[in-house]
């Protein structure tokens, strides 16, 4: 829900959950407040003392996840990781080792339905 919120500009979040033996569980998940453009997400100091803020009022109320990793949309072009999102995922796991990496592609169901002459609703 978060990355359709953007419309046609980027947005980041953070995950949380827990790591058991070799698989990652996301169970949960938060927006980071970030300026986004079309094609690209610049996080602030802002944003980042929002993270720990968040992540410490969260322990404070008894919620054992941790971060684990953070997402990001790229509305209306594929999922990839590009020489930015590829920096930035260095840059945290230098801090956090393991740390999860998401592009999300944000399609828009409405171009993606056209209805037949007799109203059903058909993939184009």
């Amino acid at each position: 829900m978060h990355a359709r919120s953007g419309g046609k500009l980027e947005v980041m979040g953070l995950m949380q959950g827990k790591i058991d033996g070799d698989t990652m569980i996301v169970m949960d998940s938060f927006a980071l407040p970030v300026e986004g453009t079309e094609t690209r997400v610049n996080a602030q100091v802002e944003a980042y003392e929002y993270m720990v803020s968040y992540l410490e009022l969260i322990g404070q109320a008894g919620r054992l996840e941790n971060a684990i990793g953070w997402y990001h949309s790229h509305p209306g072009y594929g999922c990839w990781l590009s020489g930015i999102d590829v920096g930035t995922q260095m840059l945290n796991q230098q801090y956090q080792e393991p740390w999860l990496a998401v592009v999300v592609r944000v399609i828009h169901i409405s171009s993606c339905l056209n209805h037949t002459p007799d109203r059903r609703l058909i993939a184009m």
